[in-house]
């Protein structure tokens, strides 16, 4: 389905996808098509690999791998094809409890899942430099045969595979995301709820699944954006906040610190206010990535002695901004350079080199030298 989506928003794409294809030394007998497909509702295409000779559908990860590796594909294409099925086997490996030279794929192990990855890798690495974001994943429901029995859905690979990733039920039974499918998108890494910047619609893409739901139409749709220049940007991320007034203010400290070292986080930010009784406490604020709420919560709770953390995803504006080591005679100092919504760009000096400079005053000469001088370069290279 992905690979249909992809040949649906890019079908120049087809024709070098499907000469790589006969460099890959599959069977003579091994049919593939990709044809458009309407199911009454919507149109798009399908890709479809007819295997109907007696191929073996339970091979070992390392046969597959170096299948991959002896054919005549791109470096960056095989690659790619080598860590999606890493991916999918080191699933497979922590559900069954052994390692990956032990893995045997069965049902994804056929020339099928075969084509599917390569294909996958391929079309990937021809849309070049883009970056991926994906909705919250339809999480399906009952029960699947394979060869190891009626498996849950989603089955435990897969449920491996999208470990971290935000899943809905929408009340719909079956298979929603597949193993190789759970594969595909670890391995482009997308981000979820992410940014909500303005962008320019520049195509779409509908790729047909051979599974039939009721009410809705089983596709992989994909769109594809182009960024409005501009030198903003809006982004979102979440939003925690607790207070605490029954800790002291050096272990509250630590806590602190440690919270900022938590993986997601943004910034922390501590408050003084006033609670209940009249009481002195401390307002903390941390911003964090979207992705790590959950974990971010967690270490908030272990590291205070707050009861509880309210959290919401919000909406922010952001200017870009690098880091820049600006040439001194006696060396380099680091500083940070931002671009202004007017163009203009503006310095600042980081505090760890400041904080070697002598008093008050000698800091304060010091940093105004460096950041004018700093923004004089930058500006004037523009």
């Amino acid at each position: 389905m992905f690979v249909a989506a992809v040949l649906d928003l890019a079908p120049e794409l087809e024709a070098p996808m499907l000469a790589m294809l006969h460099r890959l030394k599959l069977s003579d007998d091994v049919k593939i098509d990709v044809k458009t497909h309407h199911d009454s509702i919507m149109v798009g295409k399908k890709f479809k690999v007819d295997e109907s000779c007696s191929i073996h559908h339970h091979t070992g990860y390392r046969d597959i791998q170096n299948h991959i590796a002896n054919a005549e594909i791109p470096e960056d294409a095989r690659a790619l094809s080598h860590r999606i099925l890493e991916l999918l086997a080191e699933a497979e490996a922590a559900v069954h409890g052994t390692d990956l030279d032990n893995v045997v794929l069965h049902e994804v192990g056929s020339v099928d899942s075969l084509v599917d990855i390569v294909c996958s890798a391929y079309l990937i690495d021809s849309l070049g430099d883009v970056t991926w974001s994906c909705d919250p994943l339809p999480s399906g429901g009952g029960f699947v045969s394979t060869r190891h029995g009626d498996l849950p859905l989603p089955v435990p690979a897969v449920a491996q595979l999208l470990t971290g990733c935000p899943l809905f039920d929408d009340g719909r039974k079956g298979e929603r995301v597949t193993p190789t499918g759970g594969a595909i998108l670890r391995a482009i890494n997308p981000e979820f709820n992410g940014h909500r910047a303005t962008m320019i619609l520049s195509g779409t893409g509908i790729g047909f699944g051979s599974a039939l739901f009721e009410g809705i139409s089983n596709v992989v749709r994909l769109l594809s954006y182009t960024a409005v220049q501009s030198e903003s940007r809006d982004e979102r991320i979440s939003m925690l906040e607790f207070e605490v007034d029954d800790q002291t203010p050096e272990d509250l400290a630590i806590g602190l610190d440690r919270i900022r070292a938590c993986e997601g986080v943004l910034d922390v930010l501590q408050i003084p206010a006033f609670g209940k009784k009249g009481r002195m406490t401390s307002h903390v604020q941390v911003l964090g990535k979207t992705g790590h709420i959950e974990k971010i919560a967690l270490c908030c709770l272990a590291e205070t002695a707050t009861l509880g953390v309210r959290y919401q995803v919000v909406d922010r504006k952001v200017i870009a901004r690098h880091a820049h080591n600006h040439q001194q005679d006696d060396g380099q100092v680091p500083t940070k350079i931002a671009r202004r919504p007017d163009g203009s760009e503006t310095a600042k000096v980081e505090a760890e080199y400041l904080s070697e400079v002598g008093n008050y005053r000698e800091r304060k000469t010091v940093r105004q030298k460096i950041e004018i001088e700093a923004e004089n370069r930058q500006n004037e290279s523009d």
